[in-house]
């Protein structure tokens, strides 16, 4: 287009007397500068334009802040202007999603600090109550001050760590630690009564001669009240059937048997070397004892016995006192 109207003009001025050729190219040259102008301002005025300066834009801001450039005062005028005329140029959705991103950012922030807030207060709670003291003044173990369960309450203090030599209340308790492995002690509390009634009362006898597959099978395996898992349920009729061959035909008392472990003494629980997390550290969850103990019961034909379920079978029945440091019931804090 330049082209074919600049020769053209040539033409004319050449065709033309001399003194008019001045007035003629002045005013061509004004006609090719108004159409180049007018070809720019459309130019930057189109919507790809306009696009593509507020990318460069966003790239320079970027690229700025992570060489960590320190300007002037003087720039930091010129950026700000700038910036505010980038702010104008750029497109609704360009902000919107930089809003989204933004949003996005904050909430994985919020996110993070809160789960590790929370994760924070879980161990620091215990430490900082020491003992933490209920309604009823009392300092119990950092466990159970997280819980305002009665039941529970009421087992930490009056059956947990308390010293148990009953046989039948023995095996009572070695065949519900049994039964909770992998889950946690007090959905076994909570069903408790419901296997006292279902088990006759844990009388081994009474188990073995009234508890066969069928009734596991169509009866218990359909009870809400207990915990449905057939290999658990069997394990009970299993261990009803040791403990009655270690009575009736070697003559071994089961509560002799499980206290000749620890030379007939119960004993205050070590706690892991070295951890330094709440209430002066966690306890074991086996040690050399609740090995042997384990394997000794094996060979008579127990099952679900293994070392970590007997390590907790024996804080239980009192062979090992756990309760923390500050908690009232641990024997160094018992009023004499």
């Amino acid at each position: 287009m330049f082209k074919s109207s600049f020769y053209n003009t040539i033409k004319h001025i050449l065709s033309t007397p001399t003194s008019n050729n001045y007035i003629i190219m002045s005013s061509t040259a004004k006609i090719i500068t108004r159409q180049r102008s007018t070809v720019n301002t459309t130019i930057l005025n189109s919507p790809i334009v306009k696009k593509t300066k507020t990318k460069i834009a966003t790239t320079k801001t970027t690229t700025s802040k992570k060489t960590n450039i320190n300007p002037t005062k003087n720039n930091n005028k010129k950026e700000d202007s700038e910036e505010e005329e980038e702010e104008e140029e750029e497109d609704y959705d360009s902000s919107d999603n930089d809003k989204k991103l933004k949003n996005k950012k904050e909430i994985k922030k919020k996110k993070t600090s809160s789960s590790s807030n929370e994760n924070d207060n879980l161990l620091k709670a215990p430490a900082e109550k020491k003992g933490f003291k209920p309604l009823d003044g009392k300092k119990r173990c950092f466990w159970i001050s997280l819980t305002k369960d009665e039941e529970y309450i009421h087992y930490h203090d009056n059956e947990w760590g308390k010293e148990n030599r009953d046989s039948q209340r023995l095996f009572e308790k070695i065949c519900l630690e049994a039964q909770q492995a992998g889950l946690s002690w007090i959905t076994v509390l909570k069903k408790r009564q419901n296997y006292r009634d279902n088990f006759y009362n844990f009388d081994p006898k009474l188990i073995v001669d009234n508890i066969t597959p069928d009734v596991i099978d169509n009866n218990l395996m359909k009870n809400p009240g207990l915990i449905r898992n057939r290999l658990k349920l069997q394990a009970i009729v299993d261990n009803a059937k040791a403990y009655l061959k270690m009575r009736d035909q070697e003559n071994i008392e089961f509560s002799t048997f499980i206290w000749s472990f620890v030379n007939n003494k119960s004993s205050i629980g070590k706690r892991v070397t070295g951890d330094t997390s709440v209430q002066g550290s966690r306890p074991l969850t086996r040690n050399d004892v609740s090995d042997a103990m384990s394997a000794a019961l094996k060979k008579k034909g127990f099952k679900f016995i293994g070392t970590t379920t007997l390590y907790a079978f024996m804080q239980s029945v009192g062979i090992i006192n756990d309760h923390c440091k500050d908690c009232e019931f641990n024997p160094t804090n018992q009023k004499t």
